[in-house]
């Protein structure tokens, strides 16, 4: 290995094993890879059972009391490790851990990861330095079957992998080199020589599951949006009204859907080119963006036809009075690919649960209150009543 490349490989181990390492990951990434840690059980479980079982047949051909208590120990820290994986997952299965719960549960966790492995390598260490036969194929078997366990279900935290590996491998590698003869040193030396490859495969994991995981929720993502505005598409779209309807349902207010479209649109695309038509659409989401709550949802669902959710509505008056602002803004001119280009709006309104309760059911209705407020000209908003579309005077008449 070129010398010049062991602090650059240093550096990397190094922000692998620190959480620091994970601040630049989206909340969402850190809690799926903290998720996934939780998963298994049965690997701990077994891995426990495997260093409690030799510790007690040790110890019955020894008698030593030192592996005795370090037996003891792998017993109880693989019972608290296993009832707070159970916990765990129970939490997660009912959606009742955030972000801030999860690195909690997680920090307890890699508490008892690094425990465990104090033991394992204590017990390694001590097994080592007494005299009993099979100790050198007792250790080996037990420290490469944790490494490779750890390696497969923990490299997704390095910060908990890296330092585990660590304190199980090297109190066992001095135990072993201590015993000065070849036999052992050379032990020694392969144990360390597998240590280092197996944290190589930590880095080579971590960083391919974390790609996985991003490039997952991207598509996702993109699969969620309208490619031209970056606004949410229909299928988002409804995602957010369920969640903005059992919002209203749980405060008693409205939830109100604008069904927008351009008027004379097609002039513009005509006239200017589809490239200024494109613009064109990506500022129109911009304003209404601007003139909608965070809380609001606003989507394109066509050509040029737009959606906005507003929720926490009390009065009808309060989804006049965005309207109008929307139909307002979106008039005011626009300068496109050095193009003066004006365009307005018409707007249809629906409002649940008066209206409907499906998202289907409100862009029904409050596409026939568009159809009312542009048969009055452009630039209006009316709103959808129980037996027929009730216009308000549009704006600028």
């Amino acid at each position: 290995m070129n010398i010049f490349t062991r602090p650059r490989m240093f550096n990397h181990f190094r922000d692998l094993a620190t959480r620091n390492s994970r601040a630049a990951r989206p909340d969402e990434v850190c809690l799926e890879l903290m998720e996934m840690i939780f998963s298994s059980l049965l690997p701990l479980l077994v891995m426990g059972a495997a260093l409690v079982g030799s510790g007690a047949l040790v110890v019955s051909a020894t008698g030593d009391r030192v592996l005795a208590g370090l037996t003891v120990l792998a017993l109880v820290t693989t019972i608290v490790r296993a009832a707070v994986v159970i916990f765990v997952r129970r939490l997660l299965a009912a959606r009742r851990s955030d972000i801030a719960a999860a690195r909690a549960w997680e920090r307890r966790y890699a508490l008892g990861s690094f425990t465990f492995a104090v033991v394992l390598g204590a017990f390694g260490a001590r097994t080592l330095s007494i005299d009993y036969e099979p100790a050198d194929m007792l250790v080996t078997s037990l420290i490469f079957a944790y490494g490779a366990g750890v390696v497969t279900r923990m490299s997704i935290r390095p910060w908990i992998c890296i330092p585990s590996l660590l304190l199980a491998v090297i109190p066992i590698v001095v135990a072993s080199a201590m015993q000065s003869t070849l036999e052992h040193w050379a032990h020694a030396f392969l144990l360390l020589l597998f240590m280092v490859a197996s944290l190589e495969s930590v880095r080579h994991i971590y960083r391919t599951t974390v790609r996985q995981i991003e490039t997952r929720r991207e598509m996702a993502g993109l699969a969620r949006h309208d490619n031209l505005t970056g606004l949410p598409n229909r299928l988002l779209l409804r995602e957010r009204f369920i969640a903005s309807l059992r919002q209203s349902e749980e405060s008693g207010t409205l939830v109100g859907v604008h069904y927008l479209d351009l008027d004379l649109f097609k002039q513009v695309n005509d006239r200017f080119g589809h490239r200024t038509g494109d613009d064109l659409l990506a500022a129109v989401a911009l304003r209404l963006l601007r003139l909608t709550r965070t809380e609001d949802t606003v989507a394109r669902i066509g050509g040029d036809e737009f959606l906005v959710v507003q929720v926490g509505i009390n009065h009808r008056d309060e989804a006049e009075i965005l309207a109008r602002r929307m139909i307002r803004d979106i008039a005011a001119a626009y300068e496109i690919r050095g193009n003066i280009v004006h365009v307005s709006v018409s707007v249809g309104v629906a409002l649940a649960p008066l209206d409907g309760v499906t998202i289907d059911e409100l862009i029904a209705c409050a596409d026939k209150s568009l159809y009312s407020s542009k048969s009055l000209g452009r630039g209006g908003v009316s709103f959808f009543a129980e037996t027929a579309s009730v216009p308000v005077q549009p704006v600028g008449r």
